[in-house]
Formats: structure tokens, sequence, C-alpha cells
């Protein structure tokens, strides 16, 4: 190679260094963004769906009567109401919400409960054959059920558990929040639902 033909080669090759040198690295893609998961205490929407039923049931009861002492038990029932909402949505996520709904509502002059009658503890209910009245919130029915209860209202389901209103299954309750009823009834989350076999 002469000279004329090896200073080519090396200015090209000096020139071929040069862009490299220059030319930007390739960065790291960084992870895409990942969502921090609300962490919420299970069943808590079912919960705060009782309050509301219940919040709603009194304050058609507040309206419709002119009776002083009934009104100012409804007042002291939407108060409490209002209150109990207001602390299920501060809850701790490791805070199931049944520990702090499970109680009468004060001023409950139609409920069943009274203080000789002890209240169940909020322990899960397996029921071996029920099923929905309608889609939620919705009466859950089973063949034991008496005129004189108990009722179970189910204001939601644990997770994305879905149900079929008709459908037979083998349910698993969570007791959420007394109903004010006469006779023993409650608001429920349904934590487990297996469908039973048709003709069972």
């Amino acid at each position: 190679m002469n000279r004329s033909a090896l200073w080519r080669y090396l200015s090209s090759l000096a020139l071929l260094l040069t862009l490299g040198c220059a030319a930007p690295h390739p960065q790291p893609s960084a992870p895409p963004p990942t969502a921090t998961p609300q962490h919420q205490p299970p069943c808590l929407q079912a919960a705060l769906r009782a309050v509301d039923a219940e919040t709603q049931r009194y304050q058609g009861w507040f309206d419709q009567t002119t009776d002083p002492q009934q009104r100012e038990a409804y007042q002291q029932a939407l108060a409490y109401l209002k209150d109990l909402r207001q602390r299920l949505q501060a809850l701790p996520a490791e805070t199931p919400p049944w520990q702090i709904a499970w109680a009468p509502v004060p001023g409950g002059a139609q409920s069943w409960f009274h203080p000789s009658t002890p209240l169940p503890p909020p322990t899960p209910i397996t029921l071996d054959d029920a099923w929905l009245e309608g889609p939620l919130p919705s009466q859950i029915h089973f063949p034991t059920q008496t005129r004189s209860g108990p009722f179970y209202l189910a204001t939601g389901t644990l997770g994305r558990l879905t149900l079929q209103a008709g459908k037979h299954y083998r349910l698993t309750l969570q007791p959420l929040l007394p109903e004010t009823y006469p006779f023993p009834s409650f608001y429920v989350c349904i934590t487990a639902a297996e469908p039973l076999q048709e003709g069972r």
C-alpha cells in the first residue's frame, strides 16, 4: 500500500472512530411505572353500602314522622351512621370493617335487637344451598329459612366474585352490620360461592 492509500485509510478510520465515540450510547429503558394498588379492608365497599342502606331507611322514617320523640331517635341514628361511614372510610387495610360496624344502630325502634337478646358474633356463616333474589344488593334465600328469619342481605362480594341471580350456590357469608328490622336480619358480604350441580 502506497503512502497516499495509507493516508486515506487512516483518515477514514479516524473519522469512523470519531463518529463512534460521539454517538450517544443507548440508555437502558426505564421500567414502566407500576400503579400502586390501593389496599382496602376486605368487604369494605359492601359495608359502606350497608351503612348507606340503613341511612336511607332512617332518613325516610325521619321524613315521614312528626312525633318529636321518634324524630329525636332517628336523628341519633342518622348521626351514628354518618360517623360510622367516616370511620369505615378511614380504616387501615388490616382492619376488617365488621370490627367497628357490628353493633345495632342506636335509635332503632323497629329493631328486633334489645338488651335481653344478645347479638351473635360476626363469624362467617355457611349456607349449603342458597341463591340470590336478584342483582346486588340482594336478599339471599335458602331452604331452611323461616318467616321470622334469619334474613341476609348481600351488599357485596369479596374480590371479583360474581354470582347469577336464582342460581344455587354453597355460600360463605361475612356478617357486616345488623339490619334494623323486626326479625333477625343482617347485611353480609359474600366471601365464597361454590356453584351446585343441577338437580341437587
